[in-house]
């Protein structure tokens, strides 16, 4: 039992030390398959075990999640730790679960018990990224379990899942560790040429000329505020004058410095608590006059209907909003709670002020935003949590996101390699830009 447990909590470490750590950790994530695997294949690993590995690993993985929700939740203390033990433990309870069902496969085919383990922790990830949350009102994944992402570091290591898939890649993923152990526990060779036939495609692929290098035209035509106006624009519609005023300021101080740019995006929720399209005194000093330039402006803001409050992306030109995307998913905890646990303090962490956001309906269609270049816009965590874009269109991507509200840098990260892991993906150009990074991916 103890060496059972040393295996599952070093794998465990090993798992989430490349995700919570420095980049130049990122090639580590290939060894934590190794002691798992060795445990599943030597030892009976039931319930107990899949909670302790469970409860280890997204404890670990998660805790900068966890620790950014605490802190903008209210009431007290122990009311705001309830989401981070709850969070653990649930995912603790359904990999103990699937490690039972496993097992229990195991005890009644009596047979081909490597073949039925690999299979298992295969599915086991698969279902990390297109399932593991269905329980709270919506079928959806948990990009940030997905031990890929640290790959995105080393973006030809991802080029072979244009190919054969991202499922596809995880399979090769736990093929070659897999193999490795089998051979070391079975002493035949054939399970090492497996490993190294593995490691030998996955590796010769990196080297497989990138289709797509060229920086198109337009990027230097975009630029970026990447602040937030929260201190100016919290008292909504009475500072909206101000509001104005200190975006028109840092407007006209980027278009000093770069006077060819035609577009300027601000992030996700830049404005907060403004409805933009009740601050018309705000709009009055985005004129063309006023900044000098015809310009473009993406600003991230509230929008307020009858349906609710609507996370949107607005378009602005010459201080009129001539075009509005509503975000058509809602975060978990922060923008919406599952109706069957919506109740007493748990609505009141996040939601007795503002009440839920409401998700839109609205057509995901490419924005002309520069004169001979459209964008599809995507809010945040619409591309984070779907598994395939929801668009039909090739024009690139412009996908706004909020990270000033989390305080573990690692996770802002995260959210980086996860669109650049996106653009691999789906083979698409992606524009990313928050308040902490403002980049550009490309498809391989």
């Amino acid at each position: 039992m103890q060496k059972q447990w040393s295996l599952l909590l070093f794998s465990s470490i090993v798992y989430a030390l490349p995700f919570v750590s420095s980049i130049q950790y990122w090639p580590v994530v290939f060894l934590f398959p190794v002691p798992l695997f060795f445990c599943l294949l030597t030892q009976r690993c039931g319930f107990k075990a899949g909670l302790l590995w469970g409860s280890a690993s997204v404890g670990l993985h998660l805790a900068g999640v966890f620790y950014s929700i605490m802190h903008m939740a209210q009431g007290s203390l122990m009311h705001k730790i309830v989401p981070w033990v709850g969070g653990t433990l649930y995912f603790g309870v359904y990999i103990g679960i699937w490690f039972w069902l496993t097992t229990y496969i195991i005890s009644k085919i009596k047979r081909y018990i490597p073949y039925i383990w690999l299979a298992s922790i295969w599915l086991l990830f698969v279902s990390f990224d297109y399932g593991c949350l269905s329980v709270f009102n919506r079928v959806e994944g948990l990009f940030l379990l997905n031990p890929l992402l640290p790959l995105a570091e080393c973006v030809p290591l991802l080029r072979l899942m244009a190919y054969i898939t991202k499922p596809g890649l995880l399979l090769l993923f736990f093929v070659i560790p897999w193999a490795g152990v089998l051979g070391y526990l079975t002493k035949k060779w054939r399970w090492y040429c497996m490993s190294a036939i593995g490691i030998i495609v996955w590796v010769g692929t990196c080297f497989l000329p990138a289709r797509f290098t060229e920086v198109p035209p337009w990027l230097s035509h975009i630029g970026f505020i990447t602040e937030s106006f929260y201190e100016v624009s919290g008292n909504q519609l009475e500072n909206a004058p101000l509001l104005g005023v200190a975006v028109k300021e840092r407007v006209t101080r980027l278009l000093k410095k770069q006077p060819q740019v035609e577009l300027i995006v601000l992030p996700e929720s830049s404005l907060v608590e403004c409805p933009l399209a009740e601050c018309e005194k705000a709009l009055a000093y985005w004129t063309h006059e006023k900044l000098g330039k015809k310009v473009t402006l993406v600003v991230g803001a509230f929008r307020r209907d009858h349906k609710g409050l609507h996370n949107a992306l607005h378009v602005i030109r010459d201080g009129h909003i001539v075009d509005v995307f509503e975000k058509r998913h809602a975060m978990l905890l922060t923008e919406h709670i599952a109706p069957w646990w919506d109740f007493g303090f748990l609505h009141d962490l996040y939601f007795k002020d503002w009440g839920l956001l409401t998700v839109s309906t609205n057509e995901r269609k490419p924005l002309p935003l520069l004169p001979e270049q459209s964008f599809v816009p995507y809010i945040c965590s619409e591309l984070f949590f779907n598994p395939f874009p929801d668009d039909t269109y090739r024009e690139p991507i412009l996908v706004v996101c909020n990270d000033i509200w989390v305080k573990a840098p690692y996770i802002r990260r995260l959210m980086v390699l996860e669109s650049r892991l996106k653009a691999v993906q789906w083979q698409r150009f992606i524009l990313y830009v928050s308040f902490f990074y403002a980049a550009y991916m490309t498809p391989s």
